[in-house]
């Protein structure tokens, strides 16, 4: 989950198909990910930062730096 000098690693374990819209709209950061049709939600964990967002599926980390801080209570998984 971090590198040897503590920041944040991104990755994409599972290779799965994703977005980050950071520029499109000044006010607002979209990040979508597709993931399996028939996935159970237990299987699904999404973790929102305000310098980062992760996504755990199936036991496979997707995890992104992100630019600008978001606020986390305003957002939405």
């Amino acid at each position: 989950m971090y590198t040897k000098e503590g920041e944040i690693r991104q990755c994409n374990e599972g290779r799965f198909k994703f977005s980050l819209l950071e520029y499109d709209d000044p006010d607002y950061t979209f990040f979508s990910i597709e993931v399996p049709r028939h996935l159970e939600t237990s299987e699904l964990e999404v973790n929102i930062n305000p310098k980062w967002v992760s996504v755990l599926i199936k036991k496979q980390l997707t995890q992104l730096r992100l630019t600008e801080e978001i606020i986390v209570h305003e957002s939405k998984s």
